[in-house]
């Protein structure tokens, strides 16, 4: 006789913390938001130059780095120069993608992906 599978759904949170975002390694994270359509968490942000990283749901338990097109669990951290950027990851069967594209004052983007 088989028992039913038990499962829980676990809400999860993505943002991107680091010397490059405002509040700093030791200030919460900078949210993300999820876009249902195309399943990818986006943010917008001014960066200072520095480090920063993805965590979720506020916790060192699960956070990438690495570099854009190769960000692993606990990976290094992600080095971007002052500018005002848009942050995208999607994950497509498990593999994930990344775009941190520079918004330039001539709206250009300079992806560094």
């Amino acid at each position: 006789m088989f028992l039913p599978a038990k499962f829980e759904a676990i809400p999860t949170t993505w943002g991107i913390i680091g010397d490059a975002t405002a509040n700093g390694w030791d200030g919460d994270e900078a949210a993300m938001t999820f876009n249902e359509a195309d399943e990818s968490w986006t943010i917008t942000t001014t960066l200072k130059a520095g480090t920063f990283k993805f965590r979720a749901n506020g916790s060192w338990d699960i956070n990438f780095g690495g570099s854009a097109n190769n960000l692993i669990q606990n990976g290094d951290n992600l080095s971007v120069a002052a500018g005002t950027y848009t942050i995208s990851c999607t994950s497509l069967a498990k593999q994930l993608t990344t775009t941190i594209a520079r918004l330039l004052k001539s709206k250009l983007r300079h992806v560094l992906s």
